[in-house]
């Protein structure tokens, strides 16, 4: 067992059978993208813990071989994601940050400055998987919770200081459009003055599944549903959600830029834009008046 400062990731042990929900089954993309980046000679991010949950896990990751381009773009949307909780830690270090649809992330054990209250949320089913690998600390918590409904809320303010961050990664995108709004709006209620950071989809790619020309997931049940060109519309939806920035998935010019295959470069650079890039944002929640 690794320990690191109270929080505590199982290592060794039997491998550990994955059985998952439609949409809870996409937590293993992720989870190898970051363990991968560490056979790189030039990784986006390092993430030990990734890698040895990844040879632990009794799961076929085979149909994920050859899927260079998808392994840059999450482990670039992981740094990006990264980036933006490190900017809140370093201005709020004993701030509350809150993940919403953990899956298996590792980003507390990435970001943990050592101060930090930090909660990992998800549905049921991936909560049973997730506690197989890691076990609670005096300032991490594990909670059965989904971003759609405010049954984990309650217990976050209690335990929790704030001000708050709130991050949601690639799960927004599995909600319909309008859902999504009543999400944000949630948010906003429930932890005004804090901050917010997620992902939307590039809608090439969300055409592309609904074409069934998407490859990569074609084995998988769970559908996107959401995709947005441009995340300034969330403003209009809103207005106590204040985009602060944001961040293209990949970056032209970027090292993730760099390491696609030239066919995946010219897609970004000269027919995804046309309908927009996936992107990360990060947003402000204004206070109310």
């Amino acid at each position: 067992m690794v320990s690191n400062d109270r929080s505590f990731y199982k290592d060794g042990g039997d491998k550990v059978k994955v059985e998952l929900g439609a949409v809870q089954e996409t937590l293993v993309l992720p989870l190898w993208a970051r363990a991968r980046e560490l056979d790189e000679r030039r990784p986006i991010l390092r993430d030990e813990v990734a890698k040895g949950v990844l040879e632990r896990m009794d799961y076929d990751f085979s149909k994920l071989d050859g899927s260079k381009y998808y392994q840059v773009v999450m482990a670039a949307r992981h740094h990006a994601f990264d980036q933006y909780v490190k900017k809140f830690l370093k201005r709020f270090p004993e701030g509350t940050v809150v993940e919403i649809g953990c899956g298996l992330s590792t980003r507390y054990e990435r970001l943990d400055n050592g101060k930090v209250k930090w909660f990992d949320i998800d549905l049921e089913d991936t909560i049973a998987v997730r506690r197989r690998f890691f076990e609670d600390g005096e300032r991490h918590w594990t909670l059965v919770g989904s971003i759609a409904e405010r049954d984990w809320i309650d217990e976050v303010k209690r335990k929790g200081d704030g001000p708050f961050m709130l991050v949601s990664e690639a799960v927004l995108m599995y909600f319909e459009v309008e859902e999504v709004k009543k999400i944000l709006s949630r948010f906003a209620d429930e932890f005004d003055g804090g901050w917010l950071a997620f992902d939307s989809l590039s809608p090439w790619i969300h055409q592309l599944q609904q074409d069934e020309k998407f490859k990569f997931m074609e084995d998988m049940a769970a559908k996107f549903k959401w995709s947005c060109k441009d995340m300034r519309v969330v403003e209009g939806w809103d207005n106590r959600l204040h985009l602060v920035e944001k961040r293209y998935i990949p970056e032209v010019g970027s090292l993730a830029f760099k390491r696609l295959p030239m066919k995946a470069k010219f897609l970004e650079r000269y027919v995804i834009p046309k309908y927009g890039h996936s992107q990360v944002s990060r947003f402000r929640i204004e206070r109310s008046v």
